[in-house]
């Protein structure tokens, strides 16, 4: 599935708060982001504009995605929230809340 500029950037600033979300970077969270990044072929230019996304840019984006890129970037969400062998509240509550309209 090919994704577009502003999708990568908006998959890598989720996927980067999901990361942080719970204070603790552990190795396999770290190793997700880099796989999936790859698998995009995200540029370190998107990388830096990723970071600077902001909340309200992100959501738009979200709601445009189409519905089977929606599908695996809640997947990759997921696996990066359980990665590190425990799912924190605080990692669901944010996925859920970027899904919320999808439960």
């Amino acid at each position: 599935m090919e994704f577009t500029s502003e999708e990568r950037k908006l998959v890598y600033n989720l996927l980067s708060k999901v990361l942080r979300a719970d204070g603790k970077t552990n190795l396999n969270e770290a190793e997700w982001l880099y796989e999936v990044s790859f698998q995009l072929q995200i540029t370190a230019s998107e990388i830096s504009q990723a970071l600077l996304m902001t909340g309200e840019d992100a959501a738009n984006h979200l709601k445009n995605l189409c519905v089977p890129k929606r599908a695996l970037l809640k997947e990759w969400l997921m696996k990066m929230a359980k990665v590190d062998g425990f799912a924190d509240s605080t990692e669901l509550e944010l996925i859920n809340q970027w899904f919320k309209e999808e439960l």
